[in-house]
């Protein structure tokens, strides 16, 4: 059903974390509070990456939606990450700015994008996309809600994410196709 692809776990742990104190290394990641930020991370394979949804609530984290392979099948996750020790991490591309990041806030972003329509085949990319796009006919955050300027932001991040990997840095800046 997957040809070649592998479950996320073999090629990505964006859980990538030391936990130790001593072993904690600032990758120099910092986002802006409020603000929401496609986040893509790296997975080895040229081209391919993980992708998410990020609410930053501090200048270094926030609650991170993303999907990712459970087995065979495809499971809806919200964790908070903390961006400034992860390993892989290649981009936070701000997408948006929120008024708003508390608890009832994130419960009614969540139960939108949890149920984000996907067209064609569900990956962790496509569902960002699609996350991206009711959040703005939603009317959460400010962008128009038309795929072209999704597929703009899309388009963006590869390119992006891929000069990151190449020249080994990490980029954290606002969307040229988001505005």
């Amino acid at each position: 059903m997957f040809g070649n692809f592998k479950p996320l776990s073999t090629l990505l742990d964006i859980n990538d974390q030391s936990t130790s104190a001593g072993n904690r290394l600032d990758n120099g990641v910092r986002v802006e509070e409020n603000g929401l930020y496609m986040v893509l991370w790296d997975t080895g394979i040229t081209g391919k990456y993980h992708w998410g949804l990020l609410v930053a609530q501090t200048n270094t984290s926030g609650v991170l939606c993303h999907q990712a392979l459970s087995g065979p099948n495809w499971k809806f996750i919200v964790e908070i990450k903390d961006l400034s020790v992860s390993k892989s991490v290649l981009l936070a591309l701000k997408v948006g700015y929120l008024e708003k990041t508390n608890d009832e806030w994130l419960s009614a972003m969540k139960s939108i994008i949890r149920n984000a329509t996907v067209h064609g085949e569900l990956t962790c990319r496509t569902w960002a996309l699609a996350a991206l796009y009711e959040l703005a006919s939603a009317g959460f955050i400010d962008l128009d809600p038309n795929w072209d300027h999704v597929h703009g932001i899309e388009e963006e991040a590869k390119r992006l994410a891929e000069h990151a990997r190449f020249t080994d840095t990490k980029f954290v800046q606002p969307s040229q196709s988001a505005k």
